[in-house]
């Protein structure tokens, strides 16, 4: 997605355009001038507003009107008039009775029950100090973990709030506090390592890293990955900027071994470029569960990203890939070499050979300098874009055979599986 602007569309990427008189809003999709968008971007483009928001990087909350046709129609333009109107017939004691219990109906007395219901099963939230205190818990033991749990209980929260908040599967929290009733004689979070199993301690920090790790650890449980933006905040915590700085610390060698393991266990990747290639792989992996290959076409779009056009570059520098990620592609039905979909060999393409052959015939190899032109024709650029075809599967076998007759060497990476 582009974040400074769309150089194809019309007005700036993130901000509405209006006109000089503030009458008319400039369409990022057409350019035409409307006074409201919303409805144009339905009629004129079959998107909705929300669709058109999030295509063009403005806020959910931002207004699709003119500023002069939004003041005309807005609530609180005509708010005087209706507070006025409101005060002429205010009663402000047949208010206050019908508030009360013996003022309301029988369903409203039903709703309010089953909203005060609702609200005492779902409990109060779980704060980040007593995520850290369960975080810190459970690197001990799970007995740890359940016991912090039940003195939770103990505080208004509930095993639905603890859920929400650590990212487990309810019924993991409930497994968990069936297994480890509480302790006989109840203690004090801060008396936590006390209720540790014999022989082990638990430091409760009031470390602010254990705080944001805790809310780390639940955008991983939520997620299934740690690859944070930057700018991402959770909880009131700039988690995204702390996940780069534990990163920064990793590579100076100065983060503790037993926080890199933590961070480990919780899909922390530690080079940023890792990072990048990661997401594009899961990607990859989420088309693969759906459509059981992974021959993607060059134009497809997944997530809003040109899957299509990874898929052909990781064929293309297939020589200079880690063994290891090779292998990881391999195992989601990556194939090399596409030998079912030959690029086609025309006049243009045979005139081009006539010109290696001669100078294959004249210098007795083809290893053609990059810029060396051929009877006016750029032939070393020629034999370079062969090459890229040859590694990303779209070289016939016949032009294979031909252009190896005359001495051409792919290359020094490793063969492509011919069988592909």
């Amino acid at each position: 997605m582009p974040t400074y602007g769309d150089p194809d569309g019309h007005g700036l990427y993130g901000q509405l355009t209006y006109t000089d008189d503030g009458t008319q809003v400039i369409c990022h999709e057409c350019g035409q001038e409307k006074r409201a968008l919303g409805t144009h971007a339905w009629y004129a483009h079959q998107i909705t507003a929300a669709e058109y928001r999030e295509r063009h990087g403005l806020s959910t909350r931002q207004g699709l009107a003119a500023p002069e046709t939004a003041a005309r129609f807005s609530v609180n333009g005509l708010r005087k008039e209706a507070l006025a109107a409101l005060a002429a017939h205010r009663d402000p004691d047949r208010a206050r009775a019908a508030n009360t219990a013996e003022g309301r109906t029988r369903p409203q007395r039903q709703q309010v029950r089953r909203e005060t219901g609702a609200r005492s099963r779902l409990g109060r939230d779980i704060t980040p100090t007593e995520m850290a205190m369960l975080v810190q818990a459970e690197a001990v033991s799970i007995a740890a973990w359940a016991q912090i749990a039940h003195q939770l209980l103990g505080s208004g929260a509930t095993q639905g709030s603890i859920s929400r908040a650590t990212g487990l599967p309810a019924s993991t929290v409930a497994q968990r506090m069936h297994r480890y009733p509480p302790a006989e004689t109840a203690q004090p979070a801060s008396q936590a390592p006390s209720l540790m199993p014999p022989g082990t301690t638990l430091p409760l920090s009031d470390d602010p890293w254990w705080i944001v790790y805790a809310i780390a650890q639940a955008f991983y449980r939520r997620e299934g990955h740690l690859l944070i933006p930057q700018d991402h905040v959770e909880a009131g915590r700039r988690v995204g900027k702390w996940v780069s700085k534990q990163r920064y610390l990793h590579a100076l060698a100065e983060l503790p071994g037993s926080r890199v393991r933590l961070l480990e266990q919780i899909g922390m990747v530690w080079n940023p470029l890792d990072a990048v290639w990661e997401t594009w792989f899961r990607l990859a992996e989420r088309f693969y569960r759906r459509e059981g290959h992974l021959l993607v076409p060059h134009a497809h779009v997944e997530d809003d990203e040109a899957l299509g056009n990874w898929i052909m570059s990781q064929r293309s520098v297939y020589p200079n890939i880690p063994p290891e990620r090779v292998r990881r592609l391999e195992t989601i039905g990556m194939v090399w070499r596409l030998r079912n979909r030959p690029r086609p060999i025309d006049a243009g393409w045979e005139a081009w050979f006539q010109l290696a052959e001669a100078f294959y015939r004249r210098e007795g190899h083809l290893r053609v300098p990059w810029r060396h032109v051929e009877e006016g024709r750029d032939l070393g650029r020629w034999i370079e874009r062969e090459k890229r075809a040859y590694w990303s599967g779209r070289s016939p076998d016949d032009v294979i055979a031909r252009l190896e007759a005359i001495g051409m060497k792919w290359g020094t990476g490793a063969q492509p599986d011919s069988s592909a």
